[in-house]
């Protein structure tokens, strides 16, 4: 008989062995069309660069005299770039996986019935699509950029000390990305918005389970669009005069962090008593 206490590890265990080996297949075909995404994109954006630099060999001839701190492949920047953008929506996009086990009646009386509590199941899923996902897209972009250096080392062979992976012990260096990772504070700051933007996605799975992504994403539209405009109408019709709050940016950065973090906080255990008061005919 099942314990009924909230959480035992060797059962949550036990949940999460089930939950990977049922779905390996599904999760290793989205790990591949993930990297397959990435590996287009990087291709495309050396094509741009190379194709047109390789006509020109002193643009080559001048980055191979650089030394090995400076900026050397032209990619490097629109790689960052294109990194970070997708790691939000592939992230997106996998926290509305979080609930798939729920839009079907057959699948809901299987996960209903598991002899598991609700936050075991919760959590379990919650660690795949949040904690793992980012795990995976760290391996895709790897196997991308490597696919990336290793088609176009094929192709501009008297180039390969230019075309180079991406380095990614250099991103805290401000004269090559943007300063993300330079400090502790944009480091948390980033983590604070990534996540705040992934738990929205969670509780719309929750609330959703069919057609997650697309019913949170036109939600999240409507919602931010009134959000900005009561916002705006608000700064307009108020004025503080010379004694307005006055706040400089790093405190501005940690508010807006805590706030982003709180955010995410309650959109998961919204998401988990949405999930926990389930039933197996959906009345939703």
């Amino acid at each position: 008989m099942m314990r009924t206490r909230l959480f035992t590890m060797s059962r949550f265990l036990d949940y999460c062995r089930k939950d990977l080996v049922e779905n390996w297949r599904t999760n290793a075909l989205r790990l591949v069309v993930m990297y397959g995404a990435l590996a287009v994109i990087f291709i495309w954006i050396g094509y741009l660069e190379y194709h047109w630099d390789a006509r020109n060999a002193t643009f080559f001839l001048e980055r191979l005299q650089m030394s090995d701190s400076q900026y050397k492949d032209p990619v490097w920047v629109a790689q960052f770039g294109v990194g970070c953008f997708l790691i939000f929506v592939m992230g997106a996009l996998s926290a509305s996986f979080v609930m798939e086990f729920m839009k079907d009646k057959r699948r809901r009386i299987s996960a209903l019935m598991l002899p598991a509590t609700t936050f075991e199941k919760y959590f379990s899923r919650w660690i795949i699509y949040t904690l793992l996902f980012l795990l995976a897209y760290v391996v895709a972009f790897v196997l991308a950029d490597l696919t990336r250096v290793f088609i176009y080392s094929l192709a501009y062979p008297d180039f390969t000390q230019v075309i180079q992976t991406f380095p990614y012990g250099r991103l805290s260096d401000e004269k090559m990305f943007a300063p993300f990772f330079s400090t502790g504070r944009w480091i948390l700051f980033s983590f604070s918005f990534y996540f705040a933007v992934q738990s929205v996605y969670v509780l719309g799975s929750a609330l959703w389970p069919k057609n997650a992504f697309v019913k949170t994403s036109a939600a999240l539209i409507v919602v931010i669009s009134i959000f900005v405009g009561v916002l705006f109408s608000l700064v307009n019709s108020l004025d503080f005069g010379p004694y307005g709050p006055k706040m400089d940016n790093d405190t501005v950065m940690a508010l807006f962090t805590c706030l982003q973090f709180a955010f995410a906080v309650f959109c998961w255990v919204t998401a988990y008593y949405r999930l926990k008061e389930s039933e197996i005919i959906n009345r939703w």
